[in-house]
């Protein structure tokens, strides 16, 4: 997951550069692959 992450933030970064609203509309997505790869996560632990 911390590719994705990675990148999504240098997204956010580079976006940021260009258009404040642009960036901070990327947030609610790097939040969601955050919760998204910790319910993975969980799964794969509670399913061996």
């Amino acid at each position: 997951m911390w590719p994705f992450w990675v990148l999504i933030a240098l997204t956010i970064a580079s976006f940021s550069k260009v258009s404040k609203a642009a960036a901070s509309l990327l947030i609610p997505y790097l939040i969601w692959v955050t919760f998204a790869g910790y319910l993975n996560y969980q799964l794969l632990i509670l399913n061996p």
